[in-house]
């Protein structure tokens, strides 16, 4: 009574294969499912969070190319002749990108597999990180923060938006929050990284070689290449796709798809309903998140 009950196959029920969701929204698991969410946890949330991670990574090391090396005038800002002005145009210029192409790279989600998509966002990204390398000049800077910004749009939200073809509602909510504590990681280990790197940087004296704030963004370009291409073979899709049997029986992968269909978490499917769309703009609880999740970016990109 109250509650939903989520069998395992055609099989007679037992207190071992069902599992129930109380009229408050809490799950009573089933050993069966109990052993799949956690087979889900070790699969998927890793590699996510290890992805945002170097999202975190990528996106702030710039703030350590501004001042590594600075006693030996090895920045960023003096080696490519940039005054501070145009170095915050450069990082204006980021958000520009991420804002213009946020909408548009999870509404390709509706049509393209999610490992794909994920794969294409973190090479994209790792290219164009890996190619500020190569900057001499203030708009060769401004033009890459912009294509970085265009380029990792798109993955925060869509990293959510799978989570749900894959957890209840009740348990996603758990799983975006482990998987958004990379941004506190990165701080540790992108300061830690940043300092280390920079002891590479060049001498005067030497012809070739790379000065400091080169190597912190050949350092983090290339390891999210790499990521991108595990992602793609690595990352499953949706339990309906999933083919291989390795790491999911049959019986775990109709689980998935069953309890998912009860609880009502995620309509799996590749069109784009206007009316939808429209909704989540006329809807003042998105517009109430906006003002909140902007508060908190603000914050923290201040630091």
């Amino acid at each position: 009574m109250g509650a939903d009950t989520i069998v395992l196959g055609d099989s007679k029920p037992s207190q071992h294969q069902e599992s129930t969701v109380s009229d408050n929204g809490v799950v009573n698991y089933s050993d069966a499912e109990r052993a799949l969410v956690r087979k889900l946890d070790m699969r998927i949330m890793p590699i996510v969070f290890i992805a945002y991670l170097l999202s975190i990574v990528d996106r702030s090391n710039v703030s350590y190319a501004q001042i590594a090396n600075a006693e030996k005038k090895h920045t960023i800002l003096n080696t490519a002749g940039m005054s501070v002005d145009e170095f915050a145009t450069a990082l204006a210029a980021f958000f520009v990108g991420y804002i213009v192409f946020e909408v548009p790279s999870n509404m390709v989600m509706k049509k393209v597999a999610a490992p794909i998509w994920f794969a294409r966002i973190m090479i994209s990204w790792g290219v164009v990180t890996t190619f500020q390398v190569l900057v001499t000049k203030t708009w060769h800077f401004v033009l890459l923060r912009f294509l970085l910004g265009a380029c990792e749009a798109g993955f925060f939200p869509g990293v959510v938006y799978y989570l749900t073809f894959w957890y209840r509602k009740q348990e996603a909510a758990k799983r975006i929050a482990s998987f958004y504590v990379a941004t506190t990681v990165s701080g540790v280990i992108g300061g830690a990284w940043a300092y280390g790197v920079q002891l590479l940087d060049k001498n005067d004296s030497d012809q070739g070689g790379y000065y400091g704030w080169q190597w912190l963004f050949l350092t983090s370009g290339v390891p999210t290449i790499a990521v991108g291409c595990v992602i793609w073979f690595i990352l499953p899709n949706t339990p309906e796709s999933v083919k291989s049997t390795w790491w999911i029986t049959p019986a775990e992968r109709e689980l998935a798809m069953q309890r998912l269909r009860v609880d009502g978490v995620a309509e799996l499917d590749n069109k784009i309903d206007k009316r939808e769309f429209v909704k989540v703009f006329v809807d003042p609880k998105n517009w109430m998140f906006v003002v909140l999740y902007f508060g908190t970016v603000m914050c923290a990109n201040a630091l």
